[in-house]
């Protein structure tokens, strides 16, 4: 990780066509100069136009993903996608 870099968290699900989700999102943030991390809340499988299925993470791992990424990394910001679920957004 450069040190001088900025770290942001996106929760949010992934997209295994990289058009959108945590991939677009890291995408986004190299870009920028931000260092990413992320906390996965489904994957989904789709490709442009077509989302075929939808598995949801657990609450608690979700949950377990960002306490992990905060003890971690100094994040000076998080970003949110596609949070799935109540329990998700509760987590």
């Amino acid at each position: 990780m450069n040190r001088t870099a900025s770290v942001c968290l996106t929760i949010a699900g992934s997209d295994n066509s990289g058009g959108a989700g945590i991939q677009a999102d890291l995408k986004t943030f190299t870009r920028y100069g931000v260092y990413g991390t992320t906390a996965v809340t489904c994957v989904v499988a789709e490709h442009p136009g077509r989302v075929s299925r939808i598995k949801a993470e657990e609450p608690a791992m979700v949950a377990e993903q960002i306490r992990l990424v905060f003890e971690a990394f100094p994040v000076a910001a998080a970003k949110t996608g596609m949070l799935f679920s109540s329990g998700i957004i509760r987590a």
